[in-house]
């Protein structure tokens, strides 16, 4: 009895042992992978040049580990654009939540110097492909700590609500998908916020919001796209990153999502000046150059 009970414990811990080693071989194989494809997608940036899109070099990586990715992104670009100051929210209509059978909109850091004020020059050759959208903002007042049940309890966490330009570079060759979206921290590069207005005496439902290039009306839609009001997407994510220990603070920027389908261009066609319109809110600008 004593050496069948010696004999089991010795069997259990080397069953033990292995598991955790090979647990150990699997977070750093994980470890390896996201800081790998965060390098790849890093490079890309930094040198304007296309890769292949994640979803089609690696197979089924998944929004979790998308995000791992991001996060790791997110360190390395920070000493190039500053400390992350808000979110970009992408995904945000229904059909996209259902299509990618999520339940909320994916998002990506928002970075200080990423922020330029209306009327500014960017450049042609910060981008590969030339994307441009018109979204409602929103600047946090104060840290949301604890969950948000209804946009009458979010509307005191918010200091102003903006309309703002989003714009992408296009460092993906060929089609995209979620992981992409979220693994490129949302695929933005520059942002302009118009002036903000009162968050209380403002409505921003079924907003009509266009971009004009030009003589021409580029983009064209309602902010009802965004979850049926863009109060909704925010609280869904204002929650999301409380449960992923990043809770939105005091000075926080929020783009809650496209209302149509983004103008994209070639950079080198792009060259001109962009005009973002919304009844109520000071036109913004920006000159691609």
């Amino acid at each position: 009895m004593r050496y069948a009970l010696i004999r089991t414990i010795l069997i259990t811990s080397t069953f033990l042992f292995l598991g955790i080693n090979c647990q150990q071989k699997t977070d750093v194989s994980d470890q390896v992978f996201v800081k790998e494809i965060a390098n790849r997608i890093l490079e890309a940036r930094s040198t304007n040049t296309h890769i292949q899109p994640i979803s089609k070099t690696n197979d089924n990586v998944s929004l979790d580990k998308a995000y791992e990715i991001q996060i790791k992104l997110s360190e390395e670009l920070s000493k190039t654009y500053g400390p992350i100051v808000g979110y970009k929210l992408g995904y945000s209509d229904s059909s996209s939540l259902e299509k990618n059978n999520i339940s909320i909109p994916v998002y990506g850091p928002i970075f200080k110097d990423q922020i330029k004020k209306s009327g500014e020059i960017v450049h042609a050759s910060d981008f590969h492909n030339f994307s441009i959208e018109n979204e409602i903002v929103f600047t946090i007042a104060k840290t949301i700590e604890h969950k948000i049940n209804s946009i009458e309890e979010l509307v005191p966490f918010v200091k102003s609500v903006h309309i703002g330009f989003d714009m992408s570079e296009g460092i993906f060759d060929g089609p995209t998908t979620i992981v992409d979206c979220v693994a490129n921290g949302a695929d933005s590069k520059y942002f302009v916020l118009s002036k903000g207005l009162d968050p209380v005496k403002t409505n921003i439902n079924d907003l009509k919001l266009s971009v004009m290039f030009g003589s021409s009306t580029v983009y064209k839609g309602s902010s009802n796209k965004v979850l049926g009001n863009p109060w909704f997407a925010l609280k869904e994510v204002a929650n999301d990153l409380i449960r992923r220990g990043y809770p939105l603070k005091a000075g926080n920027v929020i783009f809650s999502g496209k209302v149509a389908p983004a103008y994209k261009i070639r950079s080198d066609n792009a060259v001109g000046m962009y005009k973002g319109i919304a009844n109520t809110f000071n036109d913004i600008y920006v000159t691609v150059k």
